[in-house]
């Protein structure tokens, strides 16, 4: 189309079969003269934009090969960082939220690189497109919540441990979550208290004592003389501790650490429910107006008769969880009381089983 164009300036015209006008000869020299240099330009263009052109592709494959670890589907531990950092500037200027975690495979068969390989495609299954898993190791994994809050990482939790329940149910899994700004303004502050909550849960109760096989009121009992034999020694909230409160005090703890929550942002809770003064009326009220940010479900254990007299109650928040599980005599409630997440979920699920009834659907 150049050539074209260069081709037919300064040619003159003509009319019918007349001769051509002043001008046209010199023209045509001068079109002829110009037609080899540019058509030479322009090839020479050509090849520069070709070698261009393969340049930025080999970038491109460069970039992606530095994005993506290159065993498996995660990204390298350097692209999570620089995404990390994107997403705290966002969150600085915007006022969002994000949450990271820390996963570590502690399954001791966990042996060769292809395990490692699998076990990312588990996680990778379990949380959504936008979420960014980057492999740090063969058994340990970053992931990046973006505009997730903690009620929403601890659902990403949730998932995940169920998803590797059912799917590889040998391998044992310790997550830490951390969330912004509550738990921290940069990414080394935020992968500290993730990794700290890491190694919380791997000494957790549900784990030590290995509660998943008993019932309800066993897994007091245990508790009871886990703690009153010393074992636990109560140094971090994780740790479950003696409860001992009139039926009125333990419904206005709970009461009392919904308020908390809700200061801090969202809340969810389960209790049992039972006539007369119980956990789930107080809880209700202190939660307000149902929604989103406030849920409540209740599991009415009264008719089950191992459960009649259990008083359980589990709450996450933005910024933790805290649940409660006790025995009701004469009007008072003896049992422990934890922030332990793993144990919140526990409940959760032991309730779940007792009623019947899905709680927390996460």
């Amino acid at each position: 189309l150049l050539l074209g164009d260069i081709g037919g300036i300064g040619s003159a015209p003509t009319t019918g079969s007349g001769p051509p006008l002043p001008g046209t000869a010199l023209s045509g020299r001068m079109t002829l003269a110009r037609s080899g240099p540019v058509r030479a330009a322009l090839e020479r263009a050509a090849a520069h934009a070709a070698a261009l052109v393969a340049l930025g592709a080999e970038r491109e494959a460069a970039s992606r090969g530095t994005m993506k670890d290159p065993d498996s589907s995660a990204y390298t531990f350097a692209y999570f960082v620089d995404v990390a950092g994107r997403e705290i500037d966002k969150a600085r200027r915007h006022g969002r939220r994000f949450a990271l975690a820390t996963l570590t495979i502690e399954t001791p068969g966990i042996e060769s690189a292809a395990d490692s390989v699998q076990l990312a495609e588990h996680v990778l299954a379990a949380v959504r497109d936008t979420d960014v898993l980057a492999r740090v190791d063969d058994r340990e994994f970053y992931l990046l919540l973006p505009e997730t809050g903690g009620i929403g990482a601890h659902a990403c939790r949730r998932r995940v441990m169920r998803h590797f329940r059912q799917a590889a149910p040998q391998a044992q899994l310790s997550i830490g979550v951390s969330t912004y700004p509550h738990d921290g303004g940069d990414l080394s502050g935020l992968m500290r208290v993730a990794r700290h909550r890491a190694d919380a849960s791997r000494d957790s109760v549900v784990s030590r004592l290995d509660l998943a096989s008993s019932s309800l009121t066993d897994v007091l009992e245990r508790l009871l003389g886990y703690v009153i034999e010393g074992t636990s020694h109560g140094v971090s909230p994780e740790q479950p501790r003696v409860l001992t409160l009139p039926r009125a005090d333990i419904v206005r703890l709970a009461a009392g650490a919904v308020n908390e929550a809700r200061r801090s942002g969202s809340a969810w809770a389960v209790t049992t429910d039972r006539p007369g003064m119980n956990l789930s009326s107080a809880v209700r009220v202190a939660l307000g107006v149902p929604s989103e940010e406030a849920r409540l479900d209740c599991a009415d254990a009264s008719l089950v008769t191992e459960a009649s007299d259990i008083e359980a109650f589990s709450l996450i928040t933005e910024h933790g969880a805290y649940s409660l599980l006790g025995r009701l005599r004469d009007d008072v409630v003896h049992g422990v009381h934890t922030a332990d997440p793993l144990f919140s979920d526990f409940l959760v699920d032991r309730l779940t089983d007792l009623v019947d009834t899905r709680l927390w659907s996460l």
